[in-house]
């Protein structure tokens, strides 16, 4: 199993960094491959490099070559809770949420809710 990682500056994009710490504290081997930020425009640096692969034309994503799309192509993960729940199905005994049901139950809830509010947030502010 090949996973590549494309992230973005960790230091600007903390999306892109959970996605690599929860790969690196599970030890689950991906090649990381930065993109760099230079514009959001459609012509820049950035855009070029992550259009093409998912439909967002964001970073973190993951590329998996083993599990494949209907159409045959390889599978690409955005959004990092995403990803999260791609290692947990492919490493199970990793789980990274809590073996207690009620906690378990909740830990995403929150973490969902965290992610959504800030991109809503951030969003409005732009």
């Amino acid at each position: 199993m090949e996973l590549t990682l494309q992230i973005g500056n960790m230091n600007y994009s903390s999306w892109s960094m959970r996605a690599s710490v929860i790969l690196r504290a599970f030890g689950i081997y991906s090649t990381k491959k930065f993109v760099i930020f230079d514009n959001f425009k459609a012509d820049r640096t950035f855009k070029k490099s992550v259009l093409p692969l998912p439909p967002t034309g964001t970073v973190p994503l993951l590329n998996e070559d083993v599990l494949k799309t209907r159409q045959g192509q390889p599978l690409v993960v955005t959004n990092t809770l995403s990803i999260i729940e791609s290692i947990v199905g492919r490493e199970p005994h990793n789980s990274i949420w809590p073996r207690d049901l009620a906690l378990r139950t909740i830990e995403p809830n929150l973490c969902a809710e965290m992610h959504g509010d800030f991109f809503s947030r951030f969003a409005s502010n732009v």
